[in-house]
């Protein structure tokens, strides 16, 4: 709760608070996009993914994708979710909310990102006022923030450029940028088009804190 983190089944979050309460040491593995500040419990060890062949009953996995336990090896995992996930979203003008929300979550689901993960939403301020977009947004309670062209441009990073987006907004790429300028520190997913959407994916730095 402190370092905001959504619980994904909390039946499983009572099994792991049973077996501190027990006085078993609980398996955890965390996302290499986290840092870990202060002391870790003695209650939690953490462990590498090479290491995930413990045959423990109950695991944790601190971060946005899905990431399950062996096939066959009877090991339940609970989910601990930040928020670090940033949509960048571009699409073609009149475009409904429904269009945009199947292609966002389609591209989610591609990729094992867990919705609860994403923090807010990007496009250029051209679609500041679309009306698939607020709606889509709204719907979900993502914030959405918008970007001019020009601050688009000043993106860092390496985008997929098309020559048809630049004639349409002034600038190359609108959902790679839009997802870097809106806080992402690395692109997880790079552009996908589908039904005049194109969504991409970044996540920003997060940390998870003990102190």
């Amino acid at each position: 709760k402190k370092n905001g983190l959504y619980i994904e089944d909390m039946k499983l979050a009572k099994l792991v608070s049973a077996d501190i309460l027990a006085g078993k040491q609980v398996l955890a593995e965390i996302e290499p996009e986290c840092s870990v500040i202060g002391q870790i419990p003695k209650e939690l060890k953490f462990i590498h993914e090479s290491d995930r062949c413990d045959s423990r009953a109950l695991q944790i996995h601190i971060g946005i994708c899905k990431n399950d336990a062996p096939a066959g090896s009877g090991t339940q995992v609970l989910y601990l979710i930040p928020k670090a996930v940033v949509l960048g979203i571009g699409c073609k003008k009149g475009t409904t909310a429904e269009k945009i929300e199947k292609h966002v979550t389609q591209v989610l689901e591609d990729y094992g990102i867990f919705p609860e993960a994403v923090k807010l939403a990007a496009s250029i301020d051209l679609k500041k006022e679309e009306p698939g977009l607020c709606t889509y947004c709204e719907k979900y309670g993502i914030p959405f923030q918008t970007f001019s062209k020009e601050e688009l441009e000043q993106a860092e990073g390496t985008f997929t450029g098309s020559e048809f987006v630049k004639q349409t907004t002034g600038v190359d790429n609108v959902c790679e940028r839009s997802a870097m300028c809106a806080g992402g520190e690395k692109i997880l997913v790079h552009k996908t088009a589908h039904d005049g959407v194109t969504v991409a994916v970044a996540v920003e730095k997060w940390r998870v804190d003990f102190e």
